[in-house]
């Protein structure tokens, strides 16, 4: 997640002026109270629930304070409009890095079955389909390293 701001910022730079303007309605959106800012409690009632933890909220939040500000939203909009966010089936942490997906239900996108390394390694893991030899690591969530 650590490069999540430097993708935001240049989807923004080569965004149309309607693209931007769809991401400043974004932020407008979530900031209930007119602000400027959004705390974690407006970031969780308007965002989906499978982003509505306080890991991706901290990830988001680049400065620390405990609010986002435009930038860090804008961050959070292009992400989730050109980069799908994916998030452990077993223990509901965000993936940002390597992770194990089920290579039949991938066939079902968006029902994929997605695990940290951590779920998949330690066995933390309830799935209807049984074969745990079909799973496949992924690197981020773009490039197929090896079948494990």
């Amino acid at each position: 997640m650590a490069d999540i701001h430097k993708i935001a910022k240049a989807y923004y730079a080569r965004a149309t002026e309607e693209e931007r303007e769809k991401a400043k309605n974004y932020f407008r959106s979530l900031d209930a109270n007119c602000d400027g800012k959004i705390s974690f409690a407006e970031y969780k009632t308007m965002v989906s629930r499978r982003c509505a933890n306080d890991t991706m909220f901290n990830a988001i939040d680049k400065n620390g304070d405990g609010s986002l500000d435009i930038e860090e939203v804008l961050a959070l909009y292009f992400i989730l409009m050109k980069c799908p966010l994916r998030s452990c089936n077993a223990c509901g942490s965000s993936i940002s890095g390597a992770y194990f997906s089920y290579l039949p239900c991938e066939k079902n996108d968006p029902n994929t079955y997605e695990l940290c390394c951590s779920c998949y390694g330690g066995g933390k893991f309830e799935h209807h389909h049984l074969a745990a030899k079909k799973f496949e690591k992924v690197d981020a969530g773009i490039q197929r390293q090896k079948k494990i």
